[in-house]
């Protein structure tokens, strides 16, 4: 080691991935410290409990640390600001509060406030001040270097600060040249918490740009002089209206983004995206991304000007593209398919609630081109998957590798026994899937009683090393997992406590119901699907939302990967398994089950599954935040 030259050292320790593991090297000699803390620094996640967005602990970050050109933090190029979006999904921002009238920090309601959030807003919690928050945040940024910081993430679904995007904004000050850039605001427009228009004028150099928010005249024009600044040279952009009912109210007479015949004509309707955004003219076609890749639309409206937006967003030449809940997809599609340049999606996503009769237009979109290798469709109930579709998604055969096919109801429930009835795969959407031979992981929505019966006459023929059985928790409970340690069934999963021989129940497990415990057992067993490794179920989006009542489960190994051997679900009447061990003093567990559900030590099985994790979030049917 102590041979190496410094620089092929920094190199090699440049591939460790795990930043526990980063940390064990800068503590094991002052050479690899050295070589080791600028990888260490590189990317810093700062947490915000939901409870208390105002709040942010940055003490790791400011305590014992040295401070000036000496400074560990010099070495952060990629800041993000994160909380979840799993209780509070309504009113997040600490100014809504103040908007409707209720001081902040208190519990007062009243019949106004009541009657004004139509029971939208839940009781607001004790917040700190925003003001805590950016004094915390611009104590981390100072000690950064300027025009260092290439990637910050604001996702707290909150106002952003004025300390931050503001006039005199740290971040438009000191760190110009971010090339990745997360916007998750509250969308209040509020001249308190909001940067005005075209204050983000400063950042140039985007490459990535993420803006999920409920739209204001503010935003928007923001998002318009962001979009135009960098269109030349963006290669990702997400944009997440949030939801439709926020277009009410922007097209004031006096918006400085709209002329003055755009004003008196709305030359495509109430679609502000086109106008406003975009700045599109009817009949306009030009090119305004030309080096765009990738694209996320959700809750835009395509109405009135497909082609005009199809031509802006240069959607021929992107590799992924996702709509969910996009008005006037369909229009788009077909707009795509007359554009004379060749499509080159390999990734295609489409989510929508708005039901549309005309499901040969999807199936003549995916039969314009060939090389999809993931595509992801939720469609309502009434839009018939397997007589209208899959003979479409059998046109990319030859590279298909990911699927997710779901069918949705009116109101938005998985219904969970749409295309087949009779119990049966004759004819049926399952055997559609055998003339799918890359397909490594599907996810599906029909979980009925009978899954096993209509899947056991294809799992010999099929690939897949992934399952995903996908549910809502609301409409199917008989799939539904739970970590509540006091729910009694024999399928509980049980570890023995280090050193001892008695046995506990583990809340952090979850609880795993007799129908898929049943189905499980058929899947991974001899009769089963040969290659799965994985059987997901439940509702994986937004990063552990719904982490309560999924389930993952693993093919059982015979032996254990460490000495604290956890025990497989087993029947409660069956007490521990007996414990044997091999000639390398390993304990082996019996084979009661052919699964378990899936641990730590298991993750490394998503490193031979190439993109499951990521299809597992794929067509959420629940929106992120709602206003």
């Amino acid at each position: 080691m102590d041979s190496l030259p410094s620089e092929l050292l920094c190199k090699i320790i440049g591939h460790v991935t795990e930043q526990k593991d980063r940390k064990s090297l800068c503590e094991v000699s002052k050479e690899l410290n050295t070589c080791a803390t600028p990888y260490l620094y590189k990317s810093i996640t700062l947490n915000t409990a939901e409870s208390d967005l105002g709040f942010l602990d940055v003490k790791p970050f400011s305590e014992g640390l040295r401070t000036g050109p000496h400074s560990r933090l010099r070495h952060v190029k990629h800041l993000h600001i994160v909380s979840p979006f799993h209780e509070r999904i309504d009113c997040r921002c600490i100014h809504w509060y103040n908007h409707l009238g209720v001081n902040d920090g208190t519990d007062v309601e009243t019949e106004e406030n009541k009657d004004s959030t139509n029971g939208n807003c839940p009781e607001q919690p004790q917040r700190s001040d925003h003001r805590d928050l950016e004094n915390s945040l611009v104590s981390v940024l100072q000690q950064l270097e300027d025009d260092t910081l290439l990637s910050f993430s604001w996702d707290l679904g909150i106002c952003v600060s004025s300390a931050l995007l503001g006039k005199n904004g740290i971040l438009i000050k000191k760190q110009r040249l971010i090339q990745s850039l997360s916007v998750i605001s509250g969308g209040l427009d509020n001249s308190e918490c909001y940067s005005r228009p075209n204050l983000l004028l400063q950042l140039g150099c985007l490459q990535s740009l993420s803006w999920k928010a409920i739209m204001t005249v503010t935003e928007l024009d923001t998002l318009h002089d962001v979009l135009l600044l960098n269109s030349q040279h963006l290669h990702t952009l997400d944009i997440d209206l949030v939801h439709d009912e926020s277009s009410e109210g922007l097209w004031p007479d006096e918006n400085p983004a709209l002329t003055y015949g755009q004003r008196r004509q709305k030359p495509f309707g109430d679609n502000f995206i086109a106008t406003i955004v975009l700045g599109l003219e009817p009949g306009e076609q030009f090119i305004l991304f030309p080096r765009i890749q990738e694209l996320r639309l959700s809750e835009v409206s395509f109405n009135l000007a497909a082609m005009e937006i199809a031509c802006a967003l240069n959607i021929t030449n992107l590799y992924s593209l996702k709509l969910h809940n996009c008005k006037g997809y369909l229009e788009l599609l077909d707009s795509v398919i007359k554009a004379p340049q060749p499509i080159r999606l390999t990734s295609f996503e489409l989510l929508t609630r708005h039901y549309e009769s005309e499901i040969f237009r999807i199936s003549n979109f995916l039969e314009a081109f060939t090389g999809l290798e993931e595509l992801y469709l939720s469609l309502p109930y009434d839009m018939e998957l397997r007589e209208g579709l899959w003979p479409s998604i059998q046109h990319h055969k030859s590279s298909l590798k990911r699927l997710v096919c779901d069918n949705l109801s009116h109101d938005g429930s998985v219904n969970l026994d749409h295309n087949i009835k009779d119990g049966s795969t004759q004819g049926s959407a399952y055997e559609a899937v055998i003339d799918l031979p890359l397909v490594e992981c599907i996810g599906v929505n029909d979980s009925g009683s009978s899954l096993e019966s209509r899947l056991e006459l294809i799992a010999p023929e099929v690939n897949w090393k992934l399952l995903h059985i996908r549910w809502s928790r609301a409409d199917n409970p008989n799939w539904c997992g739970s970590r509540n340690s006091d729910r009694s069934s024999k399928h509980l999963a049980r570890h023995t406590v280090a050193g001892s021989s008695d046995t506990s129940w583990r809340p952090m497990l979850p609880y795993v119901p007799d129908t898929l415990h049943t189905f499980a057992t058929w899947a991974f067993g001899p009769t089963g699907f040969p290659k799965l490794q994985i059987l997901a179920s439940g509702d994986f989006s937004y990063k552990g939302r719904y982490d309560e009542w999924n389930v993952l489960l693993c093919r059982r190994s015979i032996v254990s990967s460490d000495t604290n051997t956890e025990s497989d679900p087993v029947s409660e009447s069956d007490g521990e398994p007996d414990q044997d061990t091999d000639p390398n003093n390993r304990k082996i567990t019996p084979p009661r089950q052919p699964y378990r559900i899936m641990r730590k030590e298991d993750w490394g099985l998503w490193d031979g599954i190439e993109g499951g994790f990521a299809m597992l979030e794929a067509c959420p049917l629940d929106p992120l935040f709602q206003g």
